[in-house]
């Protein structure tokens, strides 16, 4: 991408442009800030949301289903631009570390509330965003042969079997 389109796509001046930003690399940084503090605001007023511990991570989950059908960027651009560039790598490492805190929360609240089994909610929690993030890049990836729904259903169901309290 040039300056010039993005000049002609955001009908800014270049000169309004280099007001607000010093480079591309800037605007980038700016536009890869805006989509992770968006995500993890939606995360966040999911988990702020009435409601279990599983029922929550449903919530994050179908979160993940419609932010796919709205035809974003993958997520897997997000990771390879952010491997190729160090300022990128670090944001992305920030983003996951604040999204891991707040899932390893709510899974400690599932375990303290005898919902859970008892887990590492940290490592637990880089789990289930593993899971989720690779839901999310197969199920864009792949030629639709099953319906999106119905994986993500599966993919929370076997989640959420995995941490269920067992009857004792």
């Amino acid at each position: 991408v040039s300056m010039n389109d993005i000049v002609r796509e955001s009908k800014v001046s270049k000169g309004g442009v280099y007001w607000h930003f010093k480079s591309k690399d800037e605007i980038i940084l700016a536009v890869f800030d805006h989509f992770l503090d968006v995500q993890l605001e939606a995360v966040e007023a999911m988990l702020q949301s009435e409601g279990t511990a599983s029922q929550k991570l449903r919530l994050i989950f179908q979160g993940a289903v419609a932010e796919a059908e709205q035809e974003l960027p993958p997520p897997l651009e997000f990771y390879l631009m952010a491997a190729r560039s160090p300022a990128l790598m670090q944001r992305t490492s920030m983003y996951l570390e604040s999204y891991r805190q707040r899932i390893a929360q709510l899974v400690q609240r599932g375990i303290d509330e005898g919902e859970f089994a008892p887990c590492d909610a940290s490592l637990t929690a880089l789990n289930i965003i593993s899971f989720l993030e690779g839901v999310v890049i197969i199920g864009m990836s792949v030629p639709k042969q099953t319906d999106f729904h119905a994986q993500f259903d599966n993919a929370i169901d076997l989640l959420l079997k995995g941490l269920y309290k067992r009857g004792e």
